[in-house]
């Protein structure tokens, strides 16, 4: 897994610990915080202020020296995100692309510069998964969230085959951190579980129970589909793509079949925005052509 990974912080979770406690409660803590040490943790996201009207994330002159191993500084970066835009950071690995999503995820705070976003939900790269049932793993947050609801999120990923093969379906436990699922499956896992995770706006496929969250929430995604192969990821995007639309998503990829979902490119290097190019543009091909195939 690369280096330039993000988890959240505990406060910004807003999500209890799993049922079944005990050890699988320590990895959670563990898995929703950062260390101690980290001088420039910032309150969660929740806690920044609040962007423009018509905008989901705002970024002016910002500067980041951050002191967390494998995350790059920043330089200067200004970005504005309109709501319901689906914005993806290009650039190689430390280039800056996971920095800028910590930012905006509150959990560092800019050395110089405003941020301002509206309250997140994010897919990091580190997948937590727990030793519980497949269900528990999918609402951590224990709302009533019927059996349609966690299908319907399963075969929006394309797991809801390989559950339901499994003995105990929903009820299938896992072993810690997700043993039982190949990478790819618990990383689909993962994304279910963010679909699922706020107060229902428009339902799922196939189903009559609402989705992922509030039209005020911005997605902060990470290398969303690691471990999958190019595939079982090219049928995933596919899928994912009609969710996407309308919401405030900002996209951290190396991938070009993730970038191509995207309205908007904007590639970092070393820490600098370096240039932006809308969808349909020549501009927008151009950068697509020097992600990494997949």
């Amino acid at each position: 897994m690369p280096s330039t990974s993000w988890t959240w912080n505990a406060s910004n979770c807003n999500t209890p610990a799993p049922s079944a406690c005990g050890k699988s409660c320590a990895n959670w803590a563990a898995a929703c915080t950062h260390s101690a040490t980290n001088a420039n943790t910032a309150p969660p996201s929740a806690t920044l202020p609040a962007p423009e009207a018509g905008l989901a994330a705002q970024l002016q002159h910002v500067w980041l020296d951050s002191g967390r191993s494998g995350l790059a500084r920043l330089q200067d970066c200004s970005l504005t995100l309109a709501e319901g835009e689906v914005l993806a950071l290009v650039g190689a690995s430390g280039s800056g692309k996971s920095s800028l999503l910590a930012l905006l995820a509150g959990e560092l705070a800019a050395t110089r510069g405003t941020v301002r976003a509206l309250p997140s939900l994010g897919l990091p790269q580190q997948t937590a998964l727990f030793s519980d049932t497949v269900r528990a793993n999918l609402n951590l947050q224990q709302r009533a969230l019927d059996d349609a609801a966690l299908w319907a999120a399963l075969e929006l990923v394309g797991l809801k085959g390989a559950i339901a093969a499994r003995p105990a379906g929903l009820d299938e436990r896992l072993g810690e951190g997700g043993l039982g699922l190949s990478k790819g499956q618990g990383r689909r896992l993962a994304l279910a579980r963010l679909l699922l995770a706020q107060i229902p706006q428009t339902p799922l496929p196939g189903t009559g129970t609402g989705g992922a969250g509030t039209a005020g929430a911005l997605w902060l995604l990470d290398e969303p589909t690691d471990g999958l192969d190019a595939a079982t990821a090219q049928a995933l995007l596919q899928r994912l793509a009609p969710t996407l639309r309308g919401r405030s998503v900002v996209l951290a990829t190396h991938m070009r079949r993730e970038a191509a979902l995207a309205d908007r490119l904007l590639l970092l290097e070393h820490g600098r925005i370096t240039a932006q190019a809308v969808h349909g543009t020549a501009e927008f091909e151009a950068l697509l052509a020097r992600l990494r195939d997949g």
